[in-house]
């Protein structure tokens, strides 16, 4: 199983952004912030015991990679990098530089403005998903891991 662990968009901020783009841009309902990518596994880590309190972001401001379009986040950062680095060690990934962006674009299809504010909602919860390739890449959640407040 290929895996990976991330945030949901909820629908008011995943459609926000979809009607900030402009071009053709990949599949909004495959839209999510990760948190960690494990790789290839024989079985699915256990994330039960990962512990963080809800927190709040926002999507913000756009940039690039090669050949990767991506919008940033804004918001309690520190929280998101806290639950980021949890994730990992729970999942036994090496935690490296952690980047949080959103993908909605390959090969300049689609484009946002740098100035762009989303409007901000609470995380409440995070997403261990299988990554499948077919003709294109199709996700499976396996599981969904509430936040608990602490």
């Amino acid at each position: 199983m290929r895996l990976f662990v991330s945030i949901p968009l909820p629908v008011e901020q995943r459609e926000h952004l979809e009607r900030a783009l402009a071009g053709r841009p990949l599949d909004p309902d495959q839209w999510h912030l990760t948190l960690a990518f494990l790789g290839d596994r024989d079985e699915a880590p256990d994330l039960a015991h990962v512990s963080a309190a809800p927190f709040e972001l926002s999507i913000a401001g756009s940039g690039s990679f090669p050949g990767v379009e991506w919008a940033g986040v804004a918001g309690d950062l520190a929280a998101l990098h806290e639950l980021a680095g949890a994730v990992c060690v729970a999942s036994r990934v090496q935690p490296g530089t952690y980047r949080p962006h959103i993908t909605y674009s390959r090969r300049g299809r689609a484009v946002l403005a740098p100035t762009y504010v989303g409007p901000p909602w609470i995380v409440g919860s995070f997403d261990l998903v299988e990554s499948v390739r077919t003709d294109r890449y199709e996700h499976h959640l396996l599981g969904t891991y509430p936040l608990c407040r602490t």
